[in-house]
């Protein structure tokens, strides 16, 4: 009985309001891209081959939470297909079945992380045309509030698997000091698979906050 316990897979019950938030999310999405589009267009801010600074300065900020997003998403795929071939990943993970993340909660907050980061867009965009010195400051703005999130003690936003995801840090960091499960060994391989594009990326992120806050 107690092997069956972890052996037999544990499905949380299904609710419709996730799903509805996903389609919610994805709708806003794709509403703001177009208007991101449009203001873009109007702006010129593509025409204009002198303007490298936006380029520069936005879009390597924001494609760091486009990359995060994408992985979301990527292993909401994941979860759906190991469901279908009924494969338990909370057992090999060793995630609690009562806290683990589905299919519809990981394409959640992959949609809802892009609607935020296409809204932090338009208003820098708006800002940008209006004039304001303070612009720039919206990457910045975006950064700190993820930050704050990830380690916000309150219980929104999936905190079991935000602490989870600390923890799975905590130990590829410290790997000589702790035990290395299957979880941190999954992450581990999604973060050297991104080797390439993560550490160029974060080294200029890095740099850009520092000139702005300092």
């Amino acid at each position: 009985m107690v092997a069956m316990k972890y052996l037999n897979p544990q499905q949380p019950k299904n609710t419709h309001m996730i799903t509805f938030l996903v389609g919610l999310f994805t709708g806003t999405f794709v509403s703001l891209f177009i208007i991101y589009a449009i203001l873009a267009h109007v702006s010129g801010i593509f025409a204009s081959a002198g303007n490298t600074a936006y380029m520069e300065v936005v879009y390597h900020v924001f494609s760091m939470f486009a990359l995060i997003s994408l992985h979301c998403f990527l292993y909401g795929c994941n979860l759906f297909m190991w469901k279908s071939t009924r494969i338990n990943q909370n057992f090999i993970f060793d995630f609690a079945p009562n806290t683990a993340l589905t299919h519809r909660d990981a394409f959640l907050m992959s949609a809802s992380i892009m609607c935020t980061v296409v809204a932090a867009l338009v208003i820098n965009l708006f800002l940008r045309n209006a004039g304001a010195s303070y612009a720039n400051a919206v990457p910045g703005g975006l950064v700190v509030l993820s930050v704050g999130l990830l380690f916000c003690p309150f219980n929104v936003f999936y905190r079991s698997t935000r602490y989870c995801f600390m923890r799975i840090m905590r130990s590829i960091i410290f790997s000589p000091f702790y035990k290395v499960l299957m979880a941190d060994f999954f992450m581990a391989d999604q973060l050297t698979s991104q080797v390439t594009i993560t550490l160029p990326q974060l080294s200029y992120n890095l740099g850009f906050l520092k000139c702005k806050f300092l």
